[in-house]
This record gives C-alpha cells, sequence and structure tokens, in this order.
C-alpha cells in the first residue's frame, strides 16, 4: 500500500547536491557574528581559513542559504537550512546534511546556534570566542573552547539533549546549571554553597568562561 507520491516502485529518491559559500575576509571586521539556524544537519567546525567565513556544504533534503549584512562594527553572517519539510535525518549513515564552517582567526567571534534535531561538532579553541549560544531541541553539541577573552560566555538552552564542552584545564572558568531533570558532570570544577561550579582561582583570574546551561532532560558534561 504505498500512499507517496511518486513513480519509482514505492521508493522516494532524493538526489545529494553540494554548495560552497564564502565571504572574503576584510581588516575591519574586527566582531564577527555567525548566526547558523535550521535542523536536520551536522554543522561542524574543525578548520580555519584566510578568508572570513567559508561553508562547504552537503544538502540530501532542503536548502541551505547564506546572506550577510552589517550592524554597526560587527559584520554578521545568517547561515540557514530552508524548506526541510521531510524530516529525514540520520547521523550514522552519510545521508544527512552536512554544513562544514571554517572561519578565521583574526575577529572576534559571536557565534549563535538554533535548531532542532541536529549534530554539532565545534573546535573553537583556535579562536577567539567571545560569545557562543546554543539552544536547540532533541540535539547532541560537542564544543571544545580555547583560552577564554577578558570574558567570554557560552549559554546552553535544550531540549532532549546531550551537551559536552571541553575547556582548557587552566583556564578560569564558572559554570551554572538549570536544567531541570538533566544529569551533570563537571570535571576539575568544584560545587559552591549557591549550587554553580568554579576552576580553583576563578575570582582572581584575568580572563574569565562563563557557561550557562538549561534544559529539560539532558546529559551535561
Amino acid at each position: 500500500d504505498d500512499d507517496d507520491s511518486d513513480d519509482n516502485g514505492g521508493h522516494l529518491t532524493k538526489v545529494e547536491s553540494s554548495s560552497t559559500f564564502n565571504e572574503p575576509y576584510n581588516a575591519s571586521a574586527r566582531v564577527a557574528r555567525l548566526n547558523i539556524s535550521g535542523g536536520g544537519s551536522t554543522y561542524s567546525i574543525q578548520d580555519t581559513t584566510n578568508q572570513l567565513f567559508v561553508a562547504n556544504t552537503k544538502e540530501i533534503f532542503g536548502k541551505y542559504e547564506y546572506t550577510h549584512h552589517s550592524e554597526d562594527s560587527v559584520y554578521v553572517m545568517d547561515f540557514s537550512m530552508k524548506d526541510n519539510k521531510n524530516g529525514h535525518f540520520n547521523w550514522g549513515n552519510n545521508k544527512s546534511n552536512t554544513a562544514d564552517f571554517k572561519l578565521n582567526t583574526n575577529p572576534e567571534w559571536e557565534i549563535n546556534v538554533e535548531t532542532g534535531a541536529s549534530k554539532i561538532d565545534f573546535d573553537l579553541s583556535k579562536y577567539k570566542l567571545k560569545s557562543l549560544v546554543l539552544k536547540g531541541g532533541a540535539a547532541s553539541f560537542s564544543v571544545k573552547v580555547g583560552q577564554p577573552l577578558a570574558s567570554t560566555n557560552v549559554e546552553v538552552s535544550t531540549g532532549v539533549s546531550e551537551v559536552t564542552i571541553e575547556v582548557p584545564q587552566n583556564a578560569a572558568c564558572r559554570v551554572q546549571s538549570d536544567s531541570g531533570l538533566s544529569s551533570n558532570s563537571f570535571e576539575g570544577l568544584t560545587k559552591k554553597d549557591d549550587g554553580h561550579y568554579e576552576t580553583p582561582g576563578f575570582d582572581a583570574a584575568k580572563n574569565k568562561l562563563y557557561i550557562h546551561m538549561s534544559g529539560g532532560i539532558s546529559d551535561f558534561k
């Protein structure tokens, strides 16, 4: 009983396509903001570039779109997945949408991700990370950050998700968790009386990393 609107023996066929998006580097871009939105994808940051921004994509369902503009002294890049209505997404069989980003190391970066069912794998240890905001539903977030600026802020808000954040062993870090029915494992941090967690010597440190986690039934590490 085939209810699919196709003429291919009851099987829907999707053609894989690939695209490259890039933004030339301009020395005036001292602060760059990357906004990523859309579910059904694997998003990765693993390498650097002489450009300001490069994205190499593979699309099975839906279509990625890219725009850019300036807000005062901040160069803003908006990258999104559009029209992914089929709900097909599989992280394990190379049949998912993927977007692999490369960023320039010179600017201070503000990175905002708002996604549904997606996988995030970001190695941000090479970048001057000013802020990172991760919002998602049934998602998997794996993030590695480097030494913080004077103040580096990470905000994570999830539904049913797995979240792992790696920080340098000698970085000054504070973690606040408002996670409801979630499990927390904060290796190397000490729980304080008001419920937050800190690395030793946090108050005296010059550069500090602040992490705030909130969500439903999640696993935070």
